[in-house]
Formats: structure tokens, sequence, C-alpha cells
């Protein structure tokens, strides 16, 4: 059997068997503490989830996400996947500064107003107010620091 480690933390937590078969380790699958498999692979992961939807290879995983209902679910989304994933964009000193103050403003009220005009509590007509809101805080500056943020992830 060989050791194989994956994931930003490189800890070790599957093995192959005799015919190459990945599985996860036994400290993983009969976890000392009672967790559930998903528990335990989550103090290894930093992602056992995540914000947009993305392939797993059935190979690696062997939890829900390898069920027959996830697979027949992913072939349903299937033509709604997003081409390609970002990762966290990285800023200069300076964006980071903009970023945590007006960007968190911003990023703040976006996702408030989303929530309020998706559930009707507030409604479309005042969409206008909302665009000329967001415009006065900032809206062009922050665009411009997550465009330089794109070109310089799209140089690498």
């Amino acid at each position: 059997m060989r050791e194989a480690s994956t994931g930003a933390s490189h800890a070790k937590r599957r093995t192959s068997t005799e015919d190459g078969e990945l599985k996860y380790l036994d400290k993983i699958t009969k976890s000392e503490e009672g967790l559930s498999f998903e528990q335990e692979l989550a103090k290894y992961l930093t992602w056992p989830g995540g914000g947009y939807p993305g392939y797993v290879k059935a190979e690696l995983f062997q939890g829900l996400e390898n069920s027959p209902k996830s697979a027949e679910s992913a072939k349903k989304l299937e033509p709604y996947m997003i081409e390609e994933a970002w990762p966290t964009f990285t800023h200069t000193a300076e964006e980071n500064r903009v970023l945590a103050s007006t960007g968190a403003d911003i990023e703040k009220y976006a996702l408030e107003m989303r929530d309020k005009f998706i559930s009707g509590d507030v409604p479309f007509s005042e969409w206008d107010k909302y665009v000329d809101t967001i415009e006065k805080m900032g809206l062009e500056e922050y665009m411009k620091i997550k465009e330089q943020a794109l070109e310089r992830y799209e140089k690498n």
C-alpha cells in the first residue's frame, strides 16, 4: 500500500490497496472520536463543499458526493456549470485597504438588497434607487480593483 496526499494541508488521509484503488485511512473512516465520515474528513479539508458548483472524481471521493443520487443530480446540472472557476484574487496593500472598507460596505449592501429583491421586501421598481446608491458607495473604484486583480490573475 502507498499513502496519497491531496489538498492544501497535505495531510496523509488516503492509502491505495494492492489493486491501486484509493481509500481513506482508518483514522478517517473509523473516527476515534465517534465522528461521522464527513465530520472527520472536514478536519483535513479546506473544502468539504464550496461556493460554486464543481466536479469531483468518483475515484477520489467516497462520501455522499459519490452516491448515485449525487451523480444523477450532477448530470442534470451539467448544462449550467460555470466554464471557469476563479480562485480568490490577490490584491495590493492599497486595494486591500479600499476593499476592507468601501468594498465590505458594497458587498454587504449588495447581498442585503439581493435578498430583499428576491423575497419581495423591496419591489423591483426600486432597482434604479439601488443602482444609484451602490454607485455612490464607490462601485466604480471597487470594480476597477476587481478588474485589475483579474488582469493580474490572467497574466499568470
